[in-house]
């Protein structure tokens, strides 16, 4: 079974799971999100849940100055995550998001 068909059996979308951090981090050794997406910056540690994009610190920061009605920011490696976010993040990813923004 692979990472995303046992995330998706777990019970509620709202509930955190456990091994967040040990997910995000498999899928951000993929070389596209091995840098940040509005930057370049190497080996970035924040996320946006509502893009499935992951960032470095400075562009965190822009992010999170927007509001969370438009980017939800949490750390890839301190923040606990919801079921519903990881999902979010592992369909998703920068170059995913790098192919529909230029579009």
């Amino acid at each position: 079974m692979t990472d995303m068909e046992s995330i998706k059996k777990m019970p509620g979308a709202m509930e955190t799971v456990k091994d967040a951090n040990a997910q995000l981090t498999k899928h951000r050794m993929k070389p596209d999100n091995r840098v940040c997406f509005d930057c370049n910056a190497k080996n970035p540690t924040w996320a946006s849940c509502t893009y499935g994009i992951y960032m470095c610190l400075d562009c965190a920061g822009h992010h999170r100055s927007l509001g969370v009605h438009l980017t939800f920011v949490r750390s890839a490696e301190l923040d606990t995550w919801k079921r519903h976010e990881l999902v979010a993040m592992l369909v998703g990813g920068n170059g995913r998001a790098r192919d529909f923004f230029t579009r």
